[in-house]
């Protein structure tokens, strides 16, 4: 039986590759031109992407097979949500995976700076990302960082993990551990 074909949107962490390719005829968007992602465009029956990925309807009309985009992070943003229901396309991602990482990473912050053991904050998540309020923009004391609190290495690979969970689960004829609702 052929491996189901896959579009990997975005660059991937080695170790999650190279158990896509295992399993999977994986094909990376940036190695396509225009002929060869029309070319694959009938065989492609799941995109894996990232909370970056931009999946918009255009993408998914083009992919007569598509039953699956498998997100590697929470935010699903950039797809099409309303494209996908309306091809009955699965799509899922990683949630739940560094909500305690996140959460330590602030309670350390804010405790630190109540108890004035530290004159000045570093901010991970913001409401409207990437746009940064201007007022913290003007603070000397202030670190920004880009989103990079739940970048522990078991979270990261938790993550991982779910992302070819699902395309596996769903390849399988099996229920999707995280479907997006």
């Amino acid at each position: 039986m052929a491996k189901p074909a896959v579009l990997l949107l975005a660059r991937l962490p080695e170790a999650l590759g190279a158990r896509l390719r295992a399993r999977f005829d994986c094909h990376e968007r940036a190695q396509l031109d225009a002929a060869g992602l029309q070319a694959l465009a009938p065989l492609l029956r799941g995109i894996v992407a990232t909370g970056e990925s931009v999946v918009p309807r255009e993408l998914i009309a083009r992919l007569p097979a598509l039953e699956i985009i498998s997100v590697l992070g929470v935010g699903y943003d950039g797809i099409d949500m309303a494209a996908a229901r309306e091809r009955g396309i699965c799509v899922t991602h990683t949630p739940g995976l560094s909500t305690e990482d996140i959460a330590d990473f602030a309670m350390a912050l804010v405790a630190a700076l109540r108890e004035r053991r530290i004159l000045a904050a570093g901010l991970d998540v913001f409401c409207n990302e990437p746009r940064v309020p201007e007022e913290l923009l003007g603070l000397d004391n202030v670190v920004l960082t880009p989103h990079m609190a739940s970048t522990t290495g078991a979270t990261v690979q938790a993550m991982l993990d779910l992302t070819f969970a699902n395309l596996a689960a769903h390849f399988d004829g099996l229920a999707v551990p995280t479907p997006v609702a």
